[in-house]
């Protein structure tokens, strides 16, 4: 019976770790609706906006952007063409391909991500770059950097995830829609920095300006997917740990049982030996009555 109530302990965790796993918006394990107000680990420091921006788990995440525009006046008081944007934007990408990437080297495979997370091809980066510097697709950039200070805490994968999820949520929020691709960077962690992402926004200059409200809804959204994104990590550590102690018990409940049985079948064995013996016919070859 005690073996059986171990079992099902285990079922059961294994079952929450499934679920802790499950990264679908319908089956979240986190609301991230009121995390700011609910939730110690996450919280707003100096409104949010300015310097004390939002705190993840004792970490400020910061974040730094511009945007540039055609037709937008520059410092020397001639205009932006969408060929300047373009150019720019190629520029951008390419400083994106080619830093903080050791971790990956691929001989096929770029350090841009699309909107899907994948990783372009080498061949795939160079056509992109083709198409944005003539500019014709796009009426504006804007350049994104995000750096949730967790030094080595988050994996590609889930630095993966929090910028895809915080730019599709961003777009849901502001009614905005623009292309978008992103790079990760691993190359300042030895040096005692943070895997940071570059993001790269193209559209039209409606969607890719924002103001000082939309600026504050990308910050607090990037800040609650890190958040929601560490405590589904620090769940499912938790839900490792009294798998482990289950399967542990469990191992030692199986060991003791199985020395139990092993004695119980070598007594068998013995007595069945015996057995054979005394009740074997007596053959005395050789001799006669």
């Amino acid at each position: 019976m005690r073996k059986l109530n171990v079992l099902n302990f285990k079922d059961k965790h294994e079952k929450k770790l499934k679920i802790a796993k499950l990264g679908k918006q319908d089956m979240k394990v986190f609301s991230t609706s009121n995390q700011s107000s609910s939730n110690p680990s996450f919280h707003s420091s100096g409104g949010g906006g300015g310097k004390g921006g939002f705190v993840v788990q004792g970490q400020t995440i910061v974040v730094k952007t511009n945007y540039e525009v055609a037709g937008k006046m520059k410092r020397d008081g001639s205009r932006a063409t969408r060929k300047d944007v373009g150019s720019h934007a190629s520029a951008s990408l390419s400083y994106m391909n080619n830093h903080g990437s050791e971790d990956i080297l691929d001989n096929n495979l770029s350090n841009i991500y699309n909107e899907e997370g994948e990783r372009l091809t080498k061949e795939e980066f160079k056509e992109l770059k083709q198409a944005m510097e003539s500019g014709e697709k796009f009426q504006a950039m804007r350049r994104v950097m995000i750096d949730p200070g967790q030094e080595d805490n988050l994996t590609r994968e889930e630095m993966n995830r929090i910028v895809r999820e915080s730019m599709n949520d961003f777009m849901r929020k502001t009614d905005k829609e623009f292309d978008f691709k992103f790079a990760i960077h691993t190359d300042k962690i030895e040096l005692g920095g943070n895997m940071h992402s570059h993001v790269l926004i193209t559209g039209s200059a409606r969607d890719i300006n924002i103001n000082r409200e939309q600026l504050q809804t990308l910050k607090q959204t990037i800040s609650e997917k890190t958040n929601e994104v560490l405590q589904e990590k620090n769940l499912e550590k938790s839900l490792e740990k009294e798998l482990d102690k289950s399967l542990t018990l469990n191992q030692q409940i199986d060991k003791q049982l199985d020395g139990k049985l092993d004695d119980k079948f070598r007594e068998e064995e013995l007595d069945r030996a015996i057995k054979q013996v005394y009740e074997q016919p007596q053959h005395n070859q050789g001799l006669s009555l």
